[in-house]
């Protein structure tokens, strides 16, 4: 019961207040708010730079929308904190759990355990699999070479 229960929160997003939603669906994707901020840039919009809510000193690239043809920012574990940095490229809303692990190269079926915010722990404090297998072969062939 408890796998199904954390497979059914890993297809869920946070909610978000009505700024972000707000915020999420006037960005375009690939956009950044430090490209929505920034008056020389083609994404500059004066409604989302007066709507940004932060210290502009210490937080500047807060929203990224990622795209569908642009490769993703690394997944944190940030992300159980809030996924600001995490914009679905079509939908007003951050990535859910399984998506994030999609990213990290995880099998569509693997289960991670406990509660969303657990999850994304669990997702962004992981080696990537793919990443991990090709480090493994790498030092398998090194090792083998080493040999001769």
């Amino acid at each position: 019961m408890e796998r199904h229960l954390a497979h059914r929160q890993s297809h869920i997003s946070r909610e978000h207040n009505i700024r972000d939603v707000v915020m999420f669906s006037m960005m375009k994707p690939g956009s950044s708010s430090a490209q929505f901020m920034n008056k020389a840039s083609l994404f500059y919009d004066k409604f989302l730079d007066e709507l940004y809510p932060y210290d502009r000193t210490k937080h500047v690239d807060t929203y990224v929308r990622h795209s569908w043809n642009k490769p993703s920012n690394t997944i944190l574990s940030h992300m159980e904190k809030d996924g600001l940095k995490f914009i679905h490229p079509d939908q007003p809303r951050t990535f859910t759990p399984y998506e994030a692990a999609l990213i990290q190269s995880f099998p569509p079926d693997y289960v991670f355990s406990g509660g969303r915010n657990a999850q994304y722990r669990q997702i962004g404090n992981a080696v990537p699999p793919l990443l991990a297998r090709s480090i493994g072969e790498a030092i398998l062939e090194l090792l083998e070479n080493m040999d001769r």
